[in-house]
């Protein structure tokens, strides 16, 4: 019995020890599966957080590039503005100079009121300076009296009214061509030598548009001549507002197209008003895009013909103004009113 116990307790140990070294293996190989899997982490983690690094380093690059070449356009915008608003600031001091040239070829309010006497002028150019222009020439004998509208405005407008403003001092000054239909006759061919246009050309919307008033002294009569501008007339007699519409040619038309210029007579009482325009208040839109218009003007002159030329005045630039509000001015504008008397 002793001997079989023995065996017994020898077995069970054998198979403990063999059963303890292979729970120590396993444990082993755990151990060792465990370190493998935790250096497989670290080290993959290592190479995520290397790309990152990598990634948020190259962004950094970039972002310090493109900073980089950002401030370099920043500052080369900023010296291209500085030239610009530089340039600018020379081509606006030049306008306004020229500006007070115009302003200077203009007749004078004294000028004004010894020929027209009781009288008003609305004189808004779209820009610094203007594509209207009005001119007076008054003698003994004679009073001359024109609004005239340029093709265009601002600086190319200015620059035709400048050479319109020559050519009728040449005409009526120099030669003596005093007739009212002469004087556009004339205006006319010398616009078109100006601009040095041919007859393919003729075509080309480059040239005026002139409403204009001769009062011959001596006779004391009155006559309009028109190129493509209306003369409005309130006869005191009858309390209503005449339209004379013109002659439907521009100044600047080819000079072989056989057209002419006739003058009309006005045979003007005394108090009748008289009033020259270019197309620019009428022209004139409001914020929906909607124009004064020749007829809401024509009412407007109808009411007010009796007013003090103060007070009309100040109701047209009302109603423009009004009318106006917000929206930017779309042309020149130029209204002379007088009233007629004799001289």
């Amino acid at each position: 019995f002793n001997k079989e116990r023995s065996k017994t307790i020898t077995e069970m140990q054998t198979k403990y020890e063999t059963e303890r070294k292979d729970a120590a293996i396993k444990i082993s190989k755990l151990n060792l599966n465990r370190q493998h899997l935790i250096s497989r982490i670290f080290i993959g983690g290592f190479l995520i957080v290397l790309i990152i690094v990598s990634l948020l380093y190259s962004r950094y690059r970039l972002k310090k590039r493109a900073n980089a070449e950002l401030s370099q356009i920043n500052h080369d915008l900023n010296t291209a503005k500085q030239e610009i608003e530089e340039k600018n600031l020379h081509i606006t001091d030049s306008i306004v100079y020229s500006k007070r040239i115009q302003n200077a070829i203009l007749p004078t309010s004294r000028e004004m009121r010894k020929s027209l006497k009781d009288h008003f002028v609305i004189y808004r150019p779209k820009d610094i300076v203007s594509g209207d222009f009005y001119w007076l020439y008054s003698d003994e004998n004679c009073m001359i009296l024109a609004v005239v509208d340029c093709t265009g405005h601002g600086v190319p407008g200015a620059l035709m009214s400048v050479m319109g403003n020559s050519l009728l001092n040449e005409i009526v000054n120099d030669r003596q061509k005093l007739q009212p239909d002469r004087v556009l006759y004339e205006l006319n061919i010398g616009v078109v030598k100006a601009l040095k246009k041919s007859e393919q050309e003729s075509r080309i919307n480059d040239g005026m548009d002139v409403c204009l008033i001769f009062q011959d002294k001596q006779a004391n009569k009155v006559f309009f001549c028109g190129a493509r501008r209306p003369l409005f007339l309130y006869r005191q007699k009858t309390k209503q507002l005449e339209e004379y519409k013109g002659n439907r040619i521009s100044i600047g038309e080819f000079k072989k197209t056989g057209k002419s210029f006739h003058a009309e007579s006005l045979d003007l009482e005394v108090g009748d008003m008289v009033y020259l325009t270019s197309d620019g208040f009428v022209d004139q839109s409001n914020v929906e895009g909607k124009k004064i218009g020749s007829r809401k003007f024509r009412s407007l002159l109808n009411e007010i013909s009796e007013d003090s030329l103060k007070l009309q005045k100040k109701k047209l630039e009302s109603l423009l103004d009004t009318h106006q509000a917000e929206e930017e001015q779309r042309d020149d504008i130029t209204i002379i009113g007088f009233r007629y008397c004799d001289t």
